[in-house]
């Protein structure tokens, strides 16, 4: 039985990727230290939960989990828990004991969709963001490295800035530089990942995801997709608000499909590969289809 370690494995695309895998057979570890994530996005997988001692400030709410673990479960680097179970710890994915047990091989691949993603966020603490989102990430790919366990990570469409053409080729990467902190670690993240590929012979896809939605969406202290707000005014009842007469276009790309893209990314050589549909969908769109899915007849209300 294959065993894979997904980092953010209980955030909104972790999650979902997270029982797929476990629904494919592998066994499935999760580490997170639920600054984004939410335990009960997979509390319907058989878990067992372990709490790893983080510093505090990595939490923007650990009161939301207190109640959720018996009690605290000594750090244990090379634990591979009770048959059947999910492993959740409980812990930074850059945890000195997490790197240990990718160094010791036990792993078949690393998923590393961890990350703070909140740009604002970013803009506001981009030291914080930069260790969190750049600096943890290279130490887990060096981890990684050490013994040739392939990782396919979370990067962002965010990293080709304000580009002028749409879609953007990829030589046009690097001409217009990403507008936010966030957007920046991926970008480097993404250079760090080529380099140890040839300095480690580290293994490794990054896949860019576009505008990410579906079922389950939840998210902290951040803006969750388009989809997401239009669909939560509208079963209140409201009037969707768009900006600038709703004609802005996105490429919406639906959690499951970056589920399979993960999978896929197995068989995938090395490198960093785009995840959205190749059709941009206007905001205006996106009201008529959910009028039509929701059975309602709610009409624009523009914002200025």
């Amino acid at each position: 039985m294959k065993r894979a370690l997904v980092t953010g494995g209980s955030g909104f695309i972790g999650s979902a990727l997270t029982k797929r895998l476990h629904a494919e057979g592998y066994r499935v570890d999760i580490v997170d230290n639920l600054s984004s994530g939410f335990v009960k996005l997979v509390e319907d997988l058989p878990l067992e939960k372990i709490t790893y001692l983080v510093p505090e400030g990595e939490y923007e709410s650990f009161e939301e989990v207190e109640g959720l673990y018996s009690g605290q479960t000594p750090v244990m680097q090379f634990y591979k828990g009770k048959p059947g179970k999910v492993l959740f710890m409980h812990a930074s994915f850059a945890h000195e004991d997490i790197l240990i047990r990718v160094r010791s091989g036990m792993y078949d691949v690393v998923f590393h969709e961890a990350a703070i993603p909140r740009v604002g966020y970013s803009v506001e603490n981009p030291v914080e963001t930069t260790q969190a989102n750049l600096l943890d990430s290279i130490k887990l790919f060096k981890a990684a490295a050490d013994t040739d366990t392939p990782v396919v990570w979370a990067s962002s469409s965010s990293v080709y800035g304000g580009a002028d053409n749409l879609p953007t080729r990829e030589e046009e990467r690097g001409v217009n530089l990403p507008k936010s902190p966030y957007a920046m670690q991926k970008y480097h993240l993404e250079d760090y990942a080529e380099l140890f590929g040839q300095l480690y012979g580290l293994r490794s896809v990054g896949l860019r995801y576009f505008n990410v939605f579906g079922p389950r969406e939840k998210h902290k202290g951040r803006p969750a997709s388009m989809i997401y707000h239009l669909r939560k005014q509208m079963l209140n009842n409201q009037n969707p608000r768009l900006f600038r007469s709703g004609e802005q276009k996105r490429d919406h790309i639906y959690v499951k499909d970056c589920v399979i893209a993960n999978l896929k990314a197995l068989d995938a050589p090395s490198g960093v590969y785009n995840v959205g549909t190749g059709i941009a969908t206007s905001f205006n769109e996106l009201v008529r289809i959910l009028n039509q899915v929701l059975k309602t007849n709610l009409e624009i209300e523009p914002l200025t």
